[in-house]
């Protein structure tokens, strides 16, 4: 391989290093806020799983066409 190749996947490398980092940041925060934000876990129940809470109505609505 030549020096300039080298050079090249160096920084190729160097790149997606920094990548998985910000990505391991960002899932440190998550399993942070997981582990110690109520409100975090509630809102990720209701976006992802359509819970509600006791006492909550939902209501749906029809398009029409």
């Amino acid at each position: 391989m030549g020096f300039l190749r080298m050079q090249n996947k160096k920084s190729q490398l160097t790149e997606e290093i920094q990548n998985f980092k910000e990505q391991n940041a960002d899932l440190l925060k998550e399993a942070e806020a997981l582990r110690n934000d109520p409100e975090h876990i509630e809102g990720l129940a209701r976006e992802r799983l359509g819970m509600i809470q006791k006492g909550e109505l939902i209501y749906q609505f029809e398009k029409t066409p």
